[in-house]
């Protein structure tokens, strides 16, 4: 178990932080305790929109609690305003197959340290649907 990892100070470091955070979690550092997350009203509109297929809000929607979500936690919102984002960008056909499938699996990715639920969501469903995704496109 190591100390977390600390915000960057150079601009664009983003992915960098994401993947020390990731690496931090599969060590087996612990996620924090997602009670205050999954109470927020804002996360609670995410999850409804989503549920509903309304890509566009919720892809919005997400963007605004991964924005608002200290680390490692900000990780689940990304992960989900990345496949909303591959919803909407399939669903309007504005998207080469390739960069839909590049946000898939960026989702998948960052889903991985979560466990089966967690902040009022059944990251194994988002899990098993993206592989079933990945298996019927190819």
């Amino acid at each position: 178990m190591g100390a977390p990892p600390q915000m960057p100070t150079q601009r664009g470091a983003r992915r960098a932080l994401e993947v020390a955070w990731l690496a931090h979690l599969a060590a087996g550092n612990p996620l924090p305790d997602p009670a205050a997350m999954s109470a927020a009203p804002a996360w609670k509109q995410a999850i409804a929109l989503t549920r509903v297929g309304g890509w566009l809000p919720a892809h919005e929607a997400w963007e605004a609690c991964w924005r608002a979500a200290p680390y490692p936690q900000r990780l689940l919102p990304l992960a989900l305003a990345k496949l909303t984002a591959a919803q909407v960008l399939d669903r309007r056909g504005q998207r080469s197959r390739a960069g839909v499938a590049r946000l898939r699996a960026e989702a998948a990715g960052l889903l991985a340290p979560f466990p089966p639920n967690y902040a009022g969501l059944d990251v194994d469903t988002l899990r098993a649907g993206l592989h079933a995704i990945r298996l019927r496109e190819g």
